[in-house]
């Protein structure tokens, strides 16, 4: 095939545009130079250090763009210490109320401050209960009593003395026997009213005071340790111990106020604070609520407070709704308005109280927060805001990610080698590396990407590195784009990459949408259609820009068949055939041949083997017949036979049914199953060997004629099946146990004998003279039955058959053969021990023979004196009539029988086998004294008694009949 024909059988086609670009962006890749390549793109390089993590970072110093940043202004000292100094910090005059009393409360702690009308006490009972200061504090206080008060009370002893008075009078009066009775009794009356009085007396124990309450105006007296008759009548008391703290009855209050506590009380429903000391008060209205630990943070009562805040926390609360901060120390307050909410530690990141805000900023963080919904970022410190449009949002670690944002406040570090992409306003931003604060409410943030990634797209904004060795595939406003090697900078929306978008340049096939490129490798070869035409694409780089292109696997230029469309290559391989239909006629192409078609009907089948027997294309078939077989062919139902060679058959009613071979062939029949003709169910496998003679009538008598027919095997299955048949029917008509010739003998080789004169030459036994078995029988029966029948009938030759397996249904009929087995096996053993016996003493008479040759000739003298007798005797026998013959028998017998013998006498060896396995014995006799009756003639004789060293057996010539005996001497 010249190139000239290829051209002609391969024609070109168009193959279009493809758009390359080249990089656009010389050597290494950074955003200066992206800066350069385009002044449209949002390029922005860092604006904040890395140091506005540090407290003393001045915010001032850099352009944060209108954001709204603040810088802390608690600046004066430590918070929580007693130097804070919160007047330089802005905005909370007003708020911030520092302590107003020391860490002692006593009874000067509240001379010195604004107490705003609170009701504190400083205790009035100075010295000790009993001294004369409080002797006469209780008379200044305490309301004396009336001269009628004290005289009626004090009129009461005096007249307990009445009775005592009227006893001499009565008993003066009275009879002189009742006078002395009358005496006793007003004696005793007088006594009981003196003790009644006494029982009245107000006695107050040392240690402590008594509390009276007289029952005409209520006024209470403080009694002291003594007797008080004034107070024994119209009053109600009541005693305390004068170490208790708290002592109050009627109108009269006792307040003992120990150091480090504080009375809470109550007059007239207003609070009183009682500081710390003894306090007496004649007050009704006066009630003691509790005392107060000054060392608690919070005492309370109404609108009296008193407020500890502990050192390092400050405390919040409300004053008539608007929030206050109290510094560390005690404060006092006097408002109905104040509502406490608690401490908190100074060292909390964020206190709030209403509108009013602490926030700590640490080091490293930066805190988020909006004011009037605006964002706002706090710089590291301590700031002091007091607005009711702040919210904090809290504090972000610089280190917590590379973007923060709070509203339109974001900050993005970039990490060297990256670039931060993003988008305001839907416009893209590059973002250098390094730390930028931007203030931009449509800021979004994608993410870094790395200056050494091969795709960075943000928004229009590619830039592509396309790596050595690649191409980068992508489409502009629909059109397929491949990008060169190097680093290419695009703004373009219209722009997008492939998927996935670099391709090795040596890809067998890269494509996108129209356009591809195809590398075809040395020693390929790719089909193509191109507008419904195919095509051959030879070794090279093809770039192709074709719509209507379909591209199939690259095949080797070796491969047997490539097509595309309607053009074909085919390279027939050696030693095989190609086979193809043109027009739906078969079309055979040689082996080793190439071939280019260009045809809308031409359809390539593949190859076949040469060494084929049969090569089946639509209507042509080519059939090889080997040595050994008949091709089998029907020609429009008409059997033909095809001998040996290669044969082509083009008519399509002319078909091959099979070969039939002509050699010898082994078939196996199992299983044979039959009932002999005495009664025995018989088993047994065959085998026989065939040979087909005559082809055409072994087909048509053997087999059906389907066309899906196995014709070999159904030959087989047939032969085999008419074996089977005639098997059984050959069983049916034999008997077991008895007697079988064989109808064909092979005739005996004659034994070679030296052609000396001392040796007699017996003659060989005639046919008849030898028995056969049961498997004789059945086989010489068949092979004159069934090979005769079936190489007349069927063209078949039956060569030989073969039984193997013979098996016994009945098993104790199997039982008693296998024992008479047992003892034919037995009789061979001494056969063998015989013929062992015989060999040695062949030795002994070679080693005689040496060394008495003399012997020798004595013994040849009388070998022939012996065999002229046995001659003679025997001629004599045959002109003798039959009891002379008989008695020759007996005395015969006689001559081998000892003294202790036994000898049997049976009509074959099979008969012998019977008798010496003893299983038969009992069923045989009855029929031996049977034949004896009807036959006058015994088959088997049996002579008992046995003392002997050797046995032996021969057979005997009656006259009527072959009988085989066995002497055994024990």
């Amino acid at each position: 095939m010249s190139e000239a024909d290829w051209d002609v059988f391969n024609p070109g086609f168009d193959h279009g545009e493809v758009t390359v670009r080249k990089a656009n962006i010389d050597g290494v890749f950074s955003a200066d130079k992206l800066r350069l390549e385009d002044q449209h793109t949002d390029v922005r390089t860092a604006n904040l250090p890395d140091n506005i993590g540090e407290e003393g970072f001045d915010w001032q110093s850099v352009d944060v763009g209108g954001a709204d940043v603040r810088v802390a202004n608690c600046r004066g000292g430590q918070l929580g210490s007693d130097s804070f100094n919160w007047s330089a910090v802005p905005g909370s005059a007003d708020v911030v109320r520092s302590a107003n009393l020391g860490s002692a409360i006593d009874e000067s702690a509240f001379d010195a401050i604004d107490k705003a009308g609170a009701d504190v006490r400083p205790a009035n009972c100075p010295g000790q209960v009993g001294d004369r200061a409080f002797d006469g504090l209780v008379a200044k206080q305490q309301t004396p009593l009336t001269f009628m008060q004290r005289a009626w009370r004090l009129a009461a002893f005096p007249l307990a003395l009445i009775p005592f008075s009227a006893i001499t009078p009565s008993m003066a009066a009275a009879p002189k026997r009742l006078a002395p009775f009358l005496g006793a009794s007003i004696a005793a009356v007088g006594l009981l009213g003196v003790r009644a009085l006494l029982k009245r007396v107000l006695l107050v124990k040392q240690g402590t005071l008594c509390f009276v309450q007289y029952a005409e105006n209520g006024t209470t007296h403080v009694l002291q340790a003594g007797v008080h008759l004034g107070a024994s009548f119209g009053v109600s008391a009541k005693t305390f111990d004068v170490k208790e703290n708290h002592m109050s009855f009627g109108t009269v209050s006792f307040v003992r106020v120990r150091p480090g506590y504080v009375g809470i009380g109550a007059d007239n429903g207003k609070p009183v604070l009682l500081l710390p000391g003894q306090h007496l008060f004649h007050e009704a209205t006066f009630e003691l609520v509790e005392f107060a630990d000054i060392n608690e943070n919070r005492i309370s009562s109404g609108p009296l407070h008193l407020i500890r805040v502990p050192p390092a926390t400050l405390g919040l609360a409300t004053l008539n709704k608007k929030p206050i901060i109290l510094d560390t120390g005690v404060h006092f307050l006097h408002s109905p308005g104040f509502e406490w909410q608690g401490t908190v530690s100074v060292n909390a990141n964020y206190v709030s109280n209403g509108p009013i805000s602490i926030i700590r900023v640490q080091p490293g963080y930066v805190g988020f927060a909006t004011c009037s919904k605006r964002a706002v970022l706090l710089g590291v410190g301590l700031h002091f805001i007091n607005d009711p449009s702040f919210e904090y949002v809290g504090n972000r670690a610089l280190t917590d990610g590379n973007f923060l944002q709070n509203g339109a406040i974001s900050l993005v570090r970039v990490a060297p080698s990256t670039l931060g992409l993003g988008s305001i306003q839907r416009k893209p931003v590059v973002l250098d590396a390094g730390l930028h604060l931007i203030f931009e409410p449509s800021l979004e943030y994608i993410g870094p990407a790395s200056v050494n990634d091969d795709i960075i797209q943000v928004g229009p904004v590619s830039i592509i590195r396309v790596p050595p060795g690649m191409v980068a595939l992508s489409t502009l406003n629909g059109s397929p784009t491949l990008l060169d090697v190097g680093v290419h900078f695009i703004n373009d929306v219209a722009l997008q990459m492939a998927d996935p978008p670099f391709r090795r340049i040596d890809e067998p096939l890269i494509s996108l949408g129209p356009m591809n490129i195809i590398t075809v490798p040395r020693g390929k070869i790719v089909p193509v259609i191109v507008d419904g035409e195919g095509h051959f694409l030879l070794e090279g780089r093809h770039f192709i820009s074709h719509p209507r292109i379909s591209i199939k696997r690259a095949q080797c230029l070796t491969d047997e068949y490539v097509f595309a469309g309607t053009r074909h290559r085919i390279v027939v391989p050696n030693g095989k055939l190609g086979l193809a239909l043109e027009r739906g006629e078969p079309v055979v192409y040689e082996p080793g041949s190439v071939h280019l078609v260009h045809s809308t009907l031409f359809e390539y089948r593949g190859a076949a083997d040469v060494t084929q027997q049969l090569v089946s294309h639509a209507s042509l078939k080519i059939v090889t017949v080997k040595d050994g077989q008949v091709g089998i062919t029907y020609n429009n139902g008409v059997l033909e036979l095809l001998q040996t060679g290669r044969h082509t058959i083009e008519v399509a009613t002319h078909v091959l049914a099979g070969f039939v071979s002509t050699g010898q062939q082994t078939l196996r029949i199992s299983e044979v199953t039959g009932m002999s003709l005495d009664n025995v169910e018989l088993t047994f496998d065959a085998a026989i060997c065939v040979r087909v003679i005559d082809a055409q009538k072994a087909v048509v008598m053997l087999t059906c004629g389907r066309s899906d027919a196995d014709i070999v095997g159904e030959i087989q299955a047939n032969i085999q099946e008419r074996a089977k048949l005639d098997l059984s029917t050959i069983i049916g008509k034999n008997r077991l146990n008895k007697k079988h010739e064989a109808t064909t003998t092979a005739p005996l080789p004659k034994k070679a004998v030296a052609d000396e004169d001392d040796y007699e030459h017996l003659s060989e036994p005639s046919a008849s003279d030898v028995g056969g078995g049961f498997r004789t029988a059945i086989h010489d029966n068949f092979m004159i039955q069934f090979k005769q029948e079936m190489r007349e009938e069927c063209g078949v030759e039956v060569i030989n058959m073969a039984i193997e397996d013979v098996k016994i249904v009945d098993s104790d009929l199997a039982k008693a053969l296998a024992s008479a087995a047992v003892a034919n096996s037995a009789l061979e053993r001494q056969t063998i021990d015989a013929e062992i016996v015989q060999v040695r003493a062949g030795a002994e008479s070679k080693v005689a023979q040496i060394n008495a040759e003399g012997q020798a000739a004595a013994m040849r003298i009388m070998a022939r004196a012996e065999a002229d007798r046995i001659e003679t005797i025997s001629k004599t026998l045959e002109q003798a009539c039959e009891p002379v013959q008989r008695q020759e028998v007996i005395r015969t017998s006689g001559g081998a029988l000892t003294s202790a013998s036994t000898v049997l006498l049976a009509q074959d060896m099979g008969g012998l086998a019977t008798l010496l396995g003893g299983a038969q014995g009992a069923a045989l006799a009855p029929a031996v004294a049977a034949d004896d009756d009807d036959a006058g003639a015994s088959p088997l004789l049996t002579v008992t008694h046995a003392h002997a060293p050797t046995h032996d057996h021969a057979t005997l010539n009656t006259g009527h009949s072959d009988f085989t005996y066995l002497v055994i001497f024990k």
